[in-house]
């Protein structure tokens, strides 16, 4: 090299190693420009530009470099990383590889092939480029980590808490692994095993704040809502401007129903960081959880502009748009989170929820066995048998059993005796409080109470299969029109009447009418219920008597109401809804009509063929099978539905409700057996 051109070179090498990039760049250019065929300046010249973040012009002079030196290693390592900067994956991973067999003991391209690879979702061929990388340099912390991160990828959860586990173990005290090893864990659902890593690395680390946010979000898991919400606080006391933290404090108290808190915090989070996807998505689910769907709605969409790749604001947007009857729309945005994110059972569970909300139930109970969390039916009970997966039941043993509330376990139960007509043996486990009740009505049935620990015969047979009830029910109708809505429950006759007579003896011959207004479903019950104050209208209406069928924390609200209004509402001490339900069900057989929302009371009047006017949401609170509209139920012949639209209040409803009973009042007991 001439005189003059050793010089550029040795000043535009002082000039990067000082950190003048200009400087450099342009002494770059000269050697270049002066000796063109010298690969030398232009991978130097394309370092510096990457340094500068001017990648895609930095990928000119890299690739003359290796057009004049093929196997420039450095060359190919700054290459392949810009490629991958810029999403070009497959392209850096080959010239990523082809630097580390060049350079087979150079950590530094052994790592950064390791990232292309993670980025471009290679996670087998990154997981051995990094193991291979932990064996030849086992103290590297970002490998380390991000060998976990890629054995979680590929689904072997339990593989990156051993090495993490071993990791720790071995005396390496890093915050950043204890942080991947409690994640993981919390990734398996092993919370106890979390918190005990959490509480040793807050031990060992007490001022680092991101500890203490997976030290936070571990005692949220356990259900230890107070201490969980000491640590947040801690959290937020230190670091008040912090966005990030003051958006997951928030999200914390959505989950606890803590709503108006978690607006404040919410927001001030979304001051600090208005573009933030998961700010905008969070307060998004806080204003839709208070009945603000327009509001809501401008939040998720700015979030998906953000973020478009956000799964979770695609899926709480496909909520959104189930509520406001937009079904296509919102399977296009829960089909996207699918996509997103393969692995989540909740947006599965959404999307089967809006499939049948539309009335397509034979095509969406499988994916709805997603709500058992991991889509392993075993896991969510201890059956020793098979869960039924479609096959035929002809002359087979069927259990069936029933989940989540009452209600819900009485719309499903309709299928046993369907099923018993057809096995050879039908048992049906449900809540100890429904066995009289449902041992009177289905007499072909084996009907066991549940219990804990639960019952051995259960556990292990003799069944060919066991199946969640509602699984079964749906898997016998395509739509709705093919339901039989005839009544299936029998209450005692000798309790019936001995209540009809004792109602009778204060009310005289006036219509006896059942009413609810209160549900405990904790979610949603504020969608759901009707404060008794607004149904005075209803209340006030002269010649019928109103008996209470409410249960729960909605009686409450009896004795205020009629202490203000001097109107009568009987309230049975002998009849307790939490209790005993034979004797509740034959306090609501023995009304001659109910009128109540979408709660228990609801399917108790429908199943026993009661006629019931059941005032349903439309939008948050609406339980998919009162699908999407029609006055009738599919489900009970004797219901009718009052459907209020998700953006109004229920004034229209109630005085719909108020209208028809002045119709119907003056018939009401001629009519009793009839559908009103």
């Amino acid at each position: 090299m001439p005189g003059s051109l050793s010089k550029v070179y040795t000043d535009a090498v002082t000039a990067h190693k000082s950190g003048d990039l200009v400087a450099a760049e342009q002494g770059y250019r000269t050697l270049a420009a002066a000796n063109p065929s010298e690969p030398e300046a232009y991978y130097l010249l394309g370092a510096v530009l990457t340094q500068r973040g001017c990648q895609e012009e930095a990928l000119g002079p890299l690739r003359t470099c290796l057009n004049h030196q093929p196997n420039h290693a450095p060359a190919l390592n700054v290459l392949g990383s810009v490629l991958s900067g810029l999403g070009q994956d497959e392209e850096a991973i080959n010239a990523l590889s082809k630097a580390a067999a060049l350079k087979p003991n150079n950590s530094k391209i052994r790592f950064n092939l390791a990232k292309a690879c993670i980025r471009g979702e290679q996670f087998e061929l990154g997981s051995q480029t990094l193991a291979a990388l932990i064996e030849m340099a086992p103290g590297h912390l970002d490998a380390i980590n991000a060998y976990a991160a890629c054995l979680a990828e590929l689904g072997r959860i339990d593989d990156a808490i051993k090495f993490l586990v071993k990791s720790v173990s071995s005396g390496l005290k890093d915050a950043g692994v204890f942080e991947n090893l409690i994640q993981r864990l919390l990734d398996a659902k092993k919370y106890e095993d979390a918190l005990t890593y959490a509480e040793s690395a807050r031990a060992h680390w007490p001022d680092n704040n991101v500890l203490l946010l997976a030290y936070a979000t571990t005692l949220r898991l356990l259900s230890r809502q107070n201490d969980a919400l000491e640590a947040f606080d801690e959290l937020v006391t230190a670091e008040p401007e912090n966005g990030y933290f003051l958006n997951k404090l928030s999200g914390f108290l959505y989950d606890i129903g803590r709503w108006k808190e978690a607006e404040s915090y919410g927001r001030r989070a979304l001051e600090l960081a208005p573009e933030s996807a998961s700010a905008l998505n969070n307060m998004g689910r806080i204003r839709q959880q208070q009945g603000d769907l327009n509001g809501s709605k401008i939040l998720y969409e700015k979030a998906i502009t953000i973020d478009p790749e956000y799964a979770d604001v695609h899926n709480n947007y496909g909520n959104l748009l189930l509520y406001t009857d937009q079904i296509a729309k919102a399977m296009e945005h829960f089909d996207i989170a699918i996509e997103l994110k393969p692995q989540n059972q909740g947006f599965r569970f959404n999307r089967s929820v809006t499939r049948f909300t539309n009335g397509e139930i034979n095509g969406a109970w499988r994916e709805h066995r997603s709500r058992f969390g991991n889509g392993d039916l075993s896991a969510s009970r201890e059956w020793e048998l098979p869960e039924w997966d479609g096959e035929a039941v002809l002359g087979k043993n069927v259990l069936l059993w029933g989940e989540q509330g009452i209600g819900d376990q009485i719309i499903h139960a309709r299928c046993a005796p369907a099923i018993a007509a057809i096995a050879d043996n039908c048992g049906l486990e449900c809540s100890k409080r429904l066995t009289k009740l449902f041992e009177r009505s289905f007499p072909e049935i084996t009907v066991f109470s549940s219990k804990e620990p639960q019952n051995q015969i259960l556990q292990k047979g003799p069944f060919d299969f066991h199946c969640a009830s509602l699984d079964m029910n749906c898997s016998l109708y395509k739509t709705p029109p093919d339901i039989p809505a005839r009544p299936y429950l029998k209450a005692d006759p000798d309790l019936t009447a001995a209540l009809r007579k004792k109602y009778r003896s204060t009310f005289g011959d006036r219509p006896l009418i059942g009413i609810s207004w209160w549900s405990g479903y904790s979610t949603h019950a504020h969608f759901k219920s009707i404060p008794l104050r607004k149904w005075k209208d209803i209340l006030s209406f002269p010649d019928v008597a109103f008996v209470s069928l409410q249960y729960g924390e909605g009686c409450d609200e009896l004795t205020p109401m009629t202490e203000e209004t001097g109107l009568t509402i009987l309230q049975d001490p002998d009849v307790d809804p939490m209790g005993d339900l034979d004797l509740f069900a034959a306090q609501v057989a023995a009304m001659d009509l109910v009128i109540t929302i979408s709660n228990t009371t609801a399917h108790f009047a429908g199943a026993l063929g009661v006629p019931v006017w059941n005032m349903t949401p439309t939008g948050p609170g609406r339980i998919w099978y009162w699908f999407l509209e029609g006055e009738s139920s599919p489900w009970y012949e004797s219901m009718r539905l009052f459907r209020h639209r998700h953006d109004e209040g229920w004034g229209d409803v109630l005085g719909r409700v108020s209208n028809q009973l002045r119709k119907t009042a003056p018939n009401l007991l001629s009519t009793t057996s009839q559908t009103l």
